[in-house]
């Protein structure tokens, strides 16, 4: 019985033939080429990829760069049937102790590898900085921020520096590029890229007479144009910023050399990326013929003057002119003015000026005006403008009290008392109106300023108070400056130092809708040289014009020359050194020899 059933044994049952060892080691080597085959197939697939993600729109690539998904397709299939193949010999050998000890660590290198090679990835397409400096020196101001947000044209920017200029600029760059996906940047060393730079100026239309003249920016504000699958550049506009712009090389008197270089590359890239992005200049007329603010003087804290003001303003690309109504021969307002300015008058305006004014607004102009106290102590009595009665007609009242603050001061006899001061400081803004909403938490300084009051007697003019100070803090309205004794009794409340009112124009049907807007502070000195950079009166100055103009660019902290850092102190960049080398590894060798001597224990 039993011999029967062996000799009707089925075939299944018997076990397949072992291979030889020479065939053995033959599908090891096979199997071993395949999957080494594989997987440089899979490295030479990833980088094709990588190469052709990060190429610029109009570079050529090779022909055969197509073809990635096939090589990607036959790595992956060779280098499985390599390990497949040997599969049973991986399983025993990674079964062995010593194996699994040595796969460990294969396997920690290739996490730590794979884990570094991911956060750099990661941190190059998503660039940021973190900034823990009291100033925020390393990083760009908050309205160049803002500026590269609200820049919806393609931006292209050509660095042609050497050495160490080349990446103090780069850096400074890639802050903008962080914040506009639009942006493309072309880095061209023009010792090292000698062909790349002949391209360029021929492309650029460039005519250097020397080397020198070649260092610098370009910035260009263009589109694309697909046409045959090859992407052609097409510029709109264009900035040409020379190494000056960016350094400026200061004198030293001492050693009759040059002094320490001053980075001033924000302000001018900035400036360039507004200039460029905007078709048409904006024209700001300052009123003149009234005791003004001096709208050309540079004296450094002079509060009769506001050339620091205006020269910001043009670097903003703004067009700035002085006006006197009573010297054109219409008497009017230019009709290409985007915004009149009105800064600090002392004397009264011709009747002539107010209608001129009054049509002007009526046909949907715009209107900034810095109204200071006109109180006469003499007289013990308040100048009119002339004005006034306009500003009424869009909700604003400007009014006959002086803004003082309670502060510490030396009596005769060398005591402190508390002694009343002209000038408040500012901290309440409204948080709906896109002129202060960005400066909310941040404080504006005021000098001889005078109280304003949001009326609603125009049903169609829509008055805001935007700027107001603290009602906790030590500031009065003093209807008399000679007599202040019964206004300090008055119940503490905000006092408002800046009003915004907006009116629409009705027009005939099919007409573009125009607007009247009028920004009026209670004071002139905020915008001048003396406290023009103090809290944040140039951006409250700057929105306040953004807005009128109709502009979306508002920011809470304006571009300062030489405010943007790029190299740490000296003696802090060698701390640094000293930590990396030979701290860490110090401290590496320390951690070994403690890990060692514990577990000998």
């Amino acid at each position: 019985m039993s011999d029967n059933s062996q000799a009707t044994q089925t075939p299944q049952n018997v076990p397949p033939p072992a291979l030889k060892a020479d065939d053995q080691d033959s599908l090891f080597l096979l199997s071993l080429a395949a999957a080494a085959v594989g997987f440089f197939l899979l490295l030479l697939a990833l980088g094709i990829y990588i190469i052709v993600s990060s190429a610029e729109p109009n570079a050529q690539i090779p022909d055969w760069f197509e073809k990635r998904n096939w090589i990607l397709a036959l790595g992956t299939g060779l280098f499985v049937l390599g390990v497949g193949l040997q599969i049973n010999r991986i399983w025993d050998f990674l079964y062995r102790r010593r194996s699994l000890f040595a796969l460990n660590v294969v396997l920690m290198s290739v996490l730590a590898i794979g884990l570094t090679v991911l956060i750099d990835y990661v941190t190059s397409r998503h660039f940021h900085e973190f900034d823990w400096t009291r100033h925020s020196v390393y990083s760009i101001s908050d309205e160049s921020v803002q500026v590269a947000k609200s820049i919806d044209k393609n931006v292209r920017i050509y660095l042609i520096f050497e050495g160490n200029d080349a990446d103090t600029v780069s850096k400074l760059v890639d802050h903008y590029r962080s914040k506009n996906a639009r942006f493309e940047v072309i880095t061209i060393d023009p010792v090292l890229d000698r062909e790349k730079l002949r391209s360029a100026v021929k492309e650029l239309g460039l005519e250097p007479r020397s080397m020198e003249d070649l260092l610098g920016a370009i910035v260009q504000v263009g589109y694309y144009d697909t046409k045959d699958g090859v992407s052609v550049w097409h510029t709109d506009r264009s900035k040409k910023l020379s190494k000056s712009d960016f350094f400026e090389q200061s004198f030293d008197p001492q050693s009759g050399g040059r002094g320490a270089a001053k980075f001033k590359g924000e302000q001018a890239l900035t400036n360039a990326l507004i200039e460029v992005s905007e078709e048409k200049k904006a024209k700001l007329y300052f009123l003149q013929g009234h005791g003004e603010l001096d709208m050309e003087g540079r004296g450094q804290g002079d509060d009769h003057q506001c050339g620091d003001l205006t020269r910001q303003l043009r670097g903003k690309n703004y067009d700035v002119q002085a006006l006197n109504i009573l010297d054109r021969q219409q008497r009017d307002i230019p009709e290409d003015a985007s915004v009149v300015v009105i800064a600090g008058p002392q004397k009264a305006f011709d009747p002539q000026e107010v209608g001129a004014l009054e049509t002007y607004l009526k046909n949907g102009g715009k209107l900034l005006a810095f109204i200071g106290e006109t109180y006469k102590e003499d007289t013990n009595e308040w100048r009119p403008l002339g004005i006034e009665p306009l500003f009424k007609k869009y909700n604003i009242e400007v009014e006959n009290k002086q803004v003082q603050g309670l502060v510490r001061a030396l009596n005769p006899d060398g005591q402190v008392v508390l002694a009343l001061r002209p000038g408040c400081v500012c901290d309440q803004y409204d948080p709906t109106f896109k002129v202060t909403q960005p400066l909310t938490g941040l404080r504006a300084a005021f000098g001889y300023a005078r109280s304003l009051k949001a009326l609603t007697e125009n049903p169609h003019a829509k008055a805001t108070e935007i700027v107001k100070t603290n009602p906790k803090a030590p500031f009065y309205e003093i209807s008399d400056p000679n007599n202040p004794e019964p206004d300090l009794k008055t119940e503490k409340k905000p006092i408002p130092l800046v009003v915004a009112s907006e009116q629409k124009i009705e027009g005939k049907p099919g007409d573009k809708e125009k607007v009247t807007r009028l920004v009026v502070a209670g004071d002139a000195t905020f915008s001048s040289n003396y406290l023009l950079e103090q809290g944040v009166n140039e951006p409250l100055i700057q929105n306040s014009i953004a807005w009128l103009v109709g502009q979306e660019r508002f920011s809470k902290e304006a571009v300062k020359e030489g405010d943007y850092h790029l190299e740490l102190p000296a003696g802090l960049a060698y701390l640094f050194q000293l930590i990396a080398c030979p701290g860490v590894p110090f401290l590496t060798i320390i951690a070994g020899i403690a890990v060692s001597l514990l577990r000998r224990r």
